[in-house]
């Protein structure tokens, strides 16, 4: 379960999925100012898409990867495969990895990542991980993966992890600018 107060959080902006979150992380990210990038198997362009949105995106967004394979996740996304062999493809140690390496990759301020199952549609499978989902943000001070369970279809659940991805970006600016 996430931690309690990024849960509420997530909770108060699951449903709103619309520019405002998106708007606020941009200026954050203006005022701090700080450069991200990301990693994002599950949402396979979603949060870049969310993140340059708006003018002036180049500011702060420096690139993303989306390595969807296993194969271009150790090729393209530097993930080790000690790591994956000890931890296993769904697992906060991979995201974290992922995460570290893209902020690397980029010269980043903030590495994010976003790994998970989406599930292969409407049919819940039993025993599967389908909404198992793991967020990861790294910077010069810290690494905080956060594991979630989200419900829905395909579709639902990778916009579910991509808005709280980006309010995990937002909490983590909002903390650097108080």
């Amino acid at each position: 379960m996430p931690h309690p107060v990024f849960q509420t959080i997530l909770d108060a902006e699951t449903l709103n999925f619309d520019e405002n979150l998106n708007r606020s992380v941009s200026l954050l990210l203006k005022k701090k100012p700080s450069t991200i990038s990301v990693s994002e198997p599950l949402t396979s362009g979603q949060v870049s898409e969310r993140l340059t949105q708006f003018p002036g995106s180049s500011l702060y967004f420096k690139g993303s990867i989306i390595c969807y394979v296993p194969l271009a996740k150790i090729q393209v996304g530097q993930i080790s495969p000690n790591t994956v062999n000890k931890h296993g493809w769904l697992s906060t140690e991979v995201t974290l990895e992922m995460a570290r390496n893209v902020r690397k990759m980029y010269k980043s301020d903030i590495g994010l990542s976003v790994s998970g199952v989406a599930g292969p549609g409407d049919v819940k499978i039993e025993n599967d991980n389908t909404g198992k989902v793991f967020i990861a943000l790294t910077t010069s001070t810290i690494e905080k993966v956060i594991p979630y369970q989200f419900d829905g279809t395909r579709t639902i659940i990778r916009q579910k992890a991509s808005q709280a991805a980006l309010v995990l970006v937002k909490q983590w600016l909002m903390k650097q600018t108080t």
